[in-house]
């Protein structure tokens, strides 16, 4: 990520509160699964400045506002480490041939619901790297991850790039623009996100 925008959004947070700095961080950490860039996020929502108990109070209400669907991935008592994603947009994702492919070779089917328990089965067994399908990374650079042991990579911005540098890149670019227009839509409505 760009380290301005990471500034300036950190910058804006820090002027927030309760309900509406959950908001912000969900908007800004899913600004382009929001924008329809990427597939889905992956976001911790710690007990930090009591961030899980509105989580958990809200979350519905939350997800309308965005238009975005949750699972909870990992639950302790500290923090819940959530993917937040489109449905269509994850599904039709995961139909894709490469990532269908992929994720046949650890037992997926092509059930969009089947898909997302196993995930958060096993997502409680030990860190499934196959989570990189579903989140827009490149079967390609999954497997570059495991087979380099996360070493020799090209880039390492929103994900370690093994394959088509040019490609990340422009992605990357569009992931730091929904990131800016998140920037400016909190700012423009920090003081009313929900009423």
């Amino acid at each position: 990520m760009n380290k301005d925008v990471k500034i300036e959004y950190l910058s804006k947070l820090s002027k927030l509160n309760g309900l509406n700095y959950l908001i912000a961080m969900i908007l800004f950490g899913a600004a382009p699964t929001i924008k329809y860039i990427k597939p889905s996020n992956l976001i911790t929502i710690s007990t930090k400045f009591n961030m899980l108990e509105l989580w958990l109070q809200k979350k519905e209400l939350i997800c309308d506002y965005l238009n975005l669907r949750y699972l909870s991935l990992r639950e302790d008592t500290h923090s819940h480490t959530i993917l937040f994603f489109n449905p269509k947009v994850l599904s039709n994702h995961l139909l894709q041939d490469e990532n269908n492919f992929y994720l046949s070779q650890y037992g997926y089917n092509i059930e969009f619901k089947y898909q997302l328990e196993k995930l958060k089965a096993n997502f409680n067994k030990k860190f499934p790297h196959e989570i990189g399908v579903f989140l827009g990374i490149p079967p390609m650079d999954v497997e570059g991850f495991t087979r380099n042991n996360g070493k020799n990579y090209l880039l390492n911005s929103y994900w370690k790039v093994y394959c088509n540098l040019k490609e990340a890149l422009k992605l990357f670019d569009k992931f730091d623009q929904a990131r800016i227009e998140s920037i400016h839509y909190i700012d423009k409505s920090k003081d009313h996100f929900i009423k």
